[in-house]
């Protein structure tokens, strides 16, 4: 998968130093901090304007089926520019067979790291970019961290249409450094929440994977383009579903292993408000 060939001195030199950086001990710091921290670094390493770390459910029995649970992200120029790829990564548009090559990868028995054009075909990566590109990106890629049969940790790193594609060394890069943080990737994975996912309707994961990212109702609505009281039904739904009264209940069952405790690791990997929590738990 990695080519040392493809990398220098200097790149081995820098990657190394930002992995014992990220992961030293004597640092206190929240989980979430240090994935972003070590997002950062990579992205300034292979000169990523955006950096997206997710933590999927993958529906083994349905082919093609996976879900975002979680997500952590950086770089970008304004919150309309994130809001619009959020929509386009969860439109219908990349949905079904057309991502079963990400479908695949996160099936895998291994680490994996591709640049977006060697997953799909040479007919299906001109559909793709051409999709992609309307949200101002068009190169990215791709590395896969299994976690077991229904979890997969992935990040992807993008480029906006100004700059050159991503070539293979940077692809190297991320794999070697992705591929050497097995920690990171099992934070906020929870097996019962994962399997429990798959059962939820597609309005529900919508509204689930915007409430787990620190969205309060009235963003949440104003994204999905229905009522506040819908979205406030679809949260009761949920409650219910996951046998949580609260969304930071909610967030500490999904990271935390629905263990009741601190929740400031949660808190600091989204940004939601007290404004939002209240909004939520009053739903």
């Amino acid at each position: 998968m990695s080519n040392l060939a493809d990398v220098s001195a200097k790149d081995c030199d820098a990657m190394l130093e930002l992995v014992c950086r990220e992961a030293d001990p004597t640092v206190e710091l929240q989980m979430p901090e240090r994935k972003r921290r070590l997002a950062d670094g990579l992205a300034a390493l292979i000169d990523a304007d955006v950096w997206m770390w997710s933590a999927t459910a993958v529906n083994h029995d349905v082919p093609g089926d996976t879900m975002t649970t979680h997500m952590i992200n950086d770089g970008w120029q304004s919150e309309e520019e994130r809001i619009l790829v959020y929509e386009k990564l969860t439109s219908s548009d990349f949905a079904g067979e057309r991502m079963l090559p990400l479908y695949h990868a996160m099936r895998s028995s291994s680490h994996t790291t591709s640049l977006g054009d060697e997953l799909f075909t040479p007919s299906e990566w001109e559909t793709i970019s051409k999709l992609w590109s309307v949200t101002g990106f068009r190169s990215f890629i791709l590395s896969f961290h299994p976690v077991s049969l229904n979890a997969s940790s992935n990040i992807g790193m993008h480029r906006r249409r100004a700059k050159p594609d991503f070539g293979e060394r940077e692809k190297t890069i991320v794999h070697l450094v992705m591929s050497r943080v097995g920690w990171m990737h099992r934070h906020g994975i929870y097996e019962a929440a994962h399997e429990q996912v798959i059962r939820l309707s597609p309005r529900e994961r919508q509204v689930l994977m915007l409430m787990l990212n620190g969205q309060g109702r009235k963003a949440i609505a104003a994204g999905l383009g229905i009522s506040e009281h819908t979205v406030g039904d679809y949260q009761k739904k949920l409650h219910k579903h996951f046998n949580v009264s609260s969304r930071a209940e909610l967030q500490a069952y999904f990271f935390l292993g629905g263990q009741a405790q601190s929740l400031e690791g949660a808190a600091s990997a989204d940004p939601s408000s007290e404004e939002a929590s209240s909004e939520d738990d009053a739903a």
